[in-house]
């Protein structure tokens, strides 16, 4: 199933309610927030939305990954992990990329970032803890 996702007043792209979200915030910084369980879709709609914004509303090239914990099964397929970082490849050379930090979720959650980061060989992409660690670096040399 794939979450269908709609632009609102503040160029904010929310799902049916259940808080998953693509936004620019303040900063200029795309944030995308991951608060349940989902699908390779909608991982790579959620990666899709984040880069149509770095497009499309010129902002400062920074992208912010936050993952909310949850209760339930995660399940990162050998091939989820290459296909992720080969997309996340393809988002930073079409667009005007320069940093991209995930954080939070549980170690497990951040096991699979870090895999994803490092198949990706993208330099200037880091897992966090959280959310301070995140935007310090972000912000530090963006």
């Amino acid at each position: 199933m794939t979450t269908n996702f709609k632009i609102d007043s503040q160029k904010t792209l929310k799902d049916n309610g259940v808080g998953n979200k693509v936004w620019v915030d303040d900063k200029g910084i795309v944030n995308i927030r991951v608060t349940k369980l989902i699908t390779p879709e909608e991982a790579f709609d959620l990666i899709g939305k984040a880069e149509e914004l770095l497009l499309d509303f010129k902002g400062e090239g920074r992208v912010l990954i936050s993952i909310i914990p949850y209760k339930g099964p995660f399940i990162a397929t050998s091939k989820f992990r290459k296909d992720m970082a080969e997309r996340i490849k393809r988002m930073i050379k079409d667009s005007n990329f320069k940093k991209i930090a995930i954080y939070g979720g549980d170690i497990v959650i951040r096991t699979v970032a870090s895999f994803i980061v490092s198949a990706s060989g993208v330099k200037k992409m880091r897992v966090f803890s959280n959310q301070e660690e995140a935007f310090k670096w972000l912000e530090k040399n963006p």
